[in-house]
């Protein structure tokens, strides 16, 4: 399960607005996540984050979810099918040249 977010996040001398989500990892401590981008696919909602830790590093490696659930405080999600990831991956390096996703 997870939380939406709303933070600032100074860079280039500006503050700019970022949503990040709160995920637990599997030993149970809270891991904040910045959104870097979202795509919605044949009826399903893909989010492409990089951990908080890392936002600055240009090397850092990113994560695709597929949103599975939702209720009035969290969200769900897994990991996308290899199938999905290729489509997502391609959609969004299409719609951005900010970042490159290695398919």
């Amino acid at each position: 399960m997870s939380e939406f977010n709303e933070n600032e996040f100074f860079e280039d001398g500006e503050f700019e607005e970022i949503e990040t989500l709160i995920m637990t990892d599997e030993d149970g401590n809270d891991v904040e996540y910045v959104i870097i981008d979202t795509v919605e696919h044949k009826g399903a909602t893909f989010l492409l984050v990089v951990e908080m830790a890392m936002v600055e590093d240009d090397e850092a490696d990113a994560i695709l979810l597929k949103q599975v659930g939702e209720d009035e405080e969290s969200y769900s999600y897994e990991e996308p099918t290899d199938e999905e990831f290729e489509e997502i991956a391609r959609l969004l390096n299409e719609q951005s040249d900010e970042y490159d996703i290695e398919i």
